[in-house]
């Protein structure tokens, strides 16, 4: 990944809040990812590319403050699985 001042990084996680309007076409639009609406088609945990998760496209009656926090834990596990060889690689 190159960063707006030309360095290159290679991040393990990249954490985007979009705030309350989804404006994800410029990120993802093409991917093919989203939704007629602009909206993500994957979304509650489950990956919409490897690697690649949406959370808080949902507005249910139990509140979407109660969503969020189900989905952070169902992806940060996935995303842990995903890491689990790397960091155990590090920590030997």
């Amino acid at each position: 990944m190159v960063l707006a001042g030309g360095r290159r990084v290679r991040p393990d996680v990249i954490l985007l809040a979009t705030g309350y309007r989804a404006g994800l076409e410029p990120l993802a639009g093409h991917l093919g990812v989203l939704g007629e609406r602009g909206l993500p088609t994957a979304h509650g945990g489950r990956p919409a590319l490897p690697g690649l998760w949406f959370t808080g496209f949902t507005n249910p009656i139990s509140g979407m403050f109660r969503d969020l926090r189900l989905d952070a834990v169902r992806i940060a596990r996935r995303i842990d699985c995903g890491l689990g060889a790397s960091r155990a690689d590090v920590s030997d």
